[in-house]
């Protein structure tokens, strides 16, 4: 079977948001040729690659953080993680592990990446890990973080626990464990 691709004529309009000096996210609205060849109009939502860190402490934990989502009007538990506002992944993974934890780790390495609503968004998340995470002795932090975030740890039978009861349901956070998960990089944790 042959998959026809849709086929984008030309956008219409491109709303860009964020502020002065980061741009987190667009809206392009495209006039389009669907695969079944009807001519329509499609919104896509077009998102900064986000930098997610998966990081075990020497108590063999994984470091997450509680905090409040105003999109969703939850308190969620997510790993740490954050926008790379158009920069390199891995620094934007490290400033994130150390403003969101206080914890840094210096062998961060990138283990895959997922993409997240991909029918209506470009947006990929890219999912960093290390076994070594250690206390930043001056840890820097992001002023819109402060009084915002928890910081929690788990290990691994928790979050599997967590993530199958509906507690833990950030699909950033599921995608980045499973891919470390079924990668083997927490089997021995």
């Amino acid at each position: 079977m042959h998959i026809k691709k849709w086929q984008k004529l030309y956008t219409l309009q491109h709303y860009g948001f964020g502020n002065d000096h980061k741009k987190y996210y667009g809206i392009d609205h495209d006039r389009v040729i669907s695969p079944g060849g009807a001519e329509v109009d499609y919104f896509v939502l077009r998102i900064s690659p986000h930098s997610v860190v998966i990081a075990v402490t020497p108590e063999q934990k994984i470091l997450c953080v509680r905090q409040h989502r105003y999109a969703t009007n939850e308190v969620t538990i997510e790993l740490p993680m954050g926008n790379s506002d158009g920069g390199d992944l891995l620094i934007a993974a490290r400033r994130e592990l150390e403003e969101e934890t206080g914890y840094t780790a210096i062998d961060l390495k990138e283990i895959g990446k997922y993409q997240e609503a991909n029918g209506i968004a470009e947006f990929w998340g890219h999912v960093f890990f290390t076994k070594n995470a250690v206390l930043a002795e001056k840890p820097a932090q992001d002023p819109e973080d402060k009084n915002l975030i928890e910081l929690c740890s788990y290990t691994v039978p928790e979050i599997q626990q967590m993530i199958a009861q509906g507690h833990i349901t950030d699909a950033s956070s599921i995608c980045a464990f499973s891919i470390a998960y079924f990668g083997g990089k927490l089997s021995n944790i």
